[in-house]
Formats: C-alpha cells, structure tokens, sequence
C-alpha cells in the first residue's frame, strides 16, 4: 500500500521565513494564498496557516496522481505566486499583454535568450576575413573542422569569440564574427588560437604542420589540435 510505504500526507512542506510550514494542499479550484508575514491585522502569519499535519488526508494509491500534479503546482507556482506577479507586473511595463499574446513560447525564448541552434554553413557565409582570403587551405581546414563539431563544440567555438554561445535574435546576419591571420606557426607546438571577444575576432595562426610521409602531423590536424585546446581551456582566460 503507498500510504504505508511512504507514510505521506497531502500536503506541501517547506521553510518560510526562518519557520517550518506544512499546509494542506487544496485542489486547483480552491486555491490558497501562500503564507506571509502579515503587512495588516487581516492577514494571517506563517504559524497560523500550518495547521496540525496528522489532520491531513494520507497519499494513496487513488489519489497519488493528483498529489504529484498538486506538489508540483505548489513548488513552481502557488509558493512564488507574490514573486511572480511583481516580475509580472515588471516584465508587462516592457511588453504588452496584448504584444506577448503574438509569441508563442519558443519565439519568446529565442528572443529573450537567442536561438541555440548553430547553423554552420550560415555563420561561413556571414564570416568576415582580415589578412585572409576565403580559399586559403587553412581557411578551408577551419570550417572542415568546425564543421564536424557536435553542439556543445560549436557553442564553445561561438562563445570563444562572441563571448555568448548563442546566436542572436534575427540570426547571423546581426552577429559580428571574422577571422583575423595571426602570424605563422610551425611545428607541432605554436600558439593556440586566441580571440577578441568585444570585437567578435578570432585570432588564427596559419599553422604549417610537418612531413606526413615522416609521421608528423599535417598542418590541418595541428589546427584541429591547437583549436580544440583553446575552446576546451578558454574559460576564465585566454580571451581578450
């Protein structure tokens, strides 16, 4: 039986202002507003909404479904109801009810946070190029590599040199990204590539590589190495 396995009662236990609180959960019709400290006579204190706990139904297996979906309702909404309606309150001033109801969720997000989705082929396209030309072999070698990145490397590469590894809103077209000759490097052990995060550069060294036919590495798999480096240590120093 659940009620003798978990022992649980339908009701929402969690600290509030220094106090423990166990309210009854009421149903989705009968919504409670979550204790306060009283700002008028009128309204009650923590302590005189928490009620004696064995008072209050047991969790069963008829009612089990309703207790996760009331839990749940009482964790992400009626515990910040007070929260959410001043951000509410804030976030309306900027952007009208009546604006919000032409987005739908996921436009909303990409506005808000930019769109996750890094499109490679579209970002080659909008790339500028200093001391480069779009043909160069180490050109070329760079989008090969990057291009065989999976999600979380070109998040990485996108926030190594735009310092945000998202996209913006309306797309690469608004996004400042270029790729700037940095020297030359040879051997197997030059400089990593390096960044200009306020100017949206990325620093590349033509790197030479060695004698394949000797073992050495190529120069486009000293560039896989040398780059891969840099997006994997890059935080916290590096970027410029």
């Amino acid at each position: 039986m659940i009620e003798d396995i978990f022992c649980l009662t339908y009701s929402y236990t969690t600290e509030a202002y220094g106090e423990h609180i166990t309210p009854e959960m009421k149903p989705f019709s009968h919504l409670s507003r979550w204790p306060q400290f009283p700002s008028s006579a009128t309204e009650p204190s923590p302590s005189a909404s928490n009620p004696n706990p064995d008072s209050f139904p047991m969790v069963t297996s008829d009612n089990r479904a309703d207790y996760v979906s009331d839990h749940i309702r009482y964790l992400t909404g009626i515990t910040v109801s007070r929260q959410f309606s001043a951000f509410a309150c804030g976030f309306h001033a900027c952007l009208h009810p009546k604006a919000l109801s032409l987005l739908n969720p996921s436009l909303l997000q990409s506005i808000v946070e930019g769109v996750q989705e890094i499109n490679i082929p579209e970002l080659r396209s909008y790339t500028r190029y200093i001391d480069w030309d779009a043909d160069h072999p180490t050109v070329k070698d760079f989008w090969s590599i990057v291009s065989s990145y999976d999600d979380n490397m070109k998040r990485k590469l996108l926030e190594f040199v735009t310092a945000s590894d998202r996209v913006p809103v309306g797309g690469m077209k608004n996004m400042q990204f270029t790729v700037q000759r940095n020297g030359v490097e040879e051997g197997e052990n030059g400089r990593l590539p390096t960044s200009y995060t306020c100017y949206g550069t990325l620093l590349l060294p033509e790197y030479t590589g060695g004698d394949v036919e000797k073992g050495e590495k190529s120069a486009k798999e000293v560039l896989r190495e040398r780059l891969g480096m840099a997006l994997e240590n890059s935080k916290g120093f590096g970027n410029m």
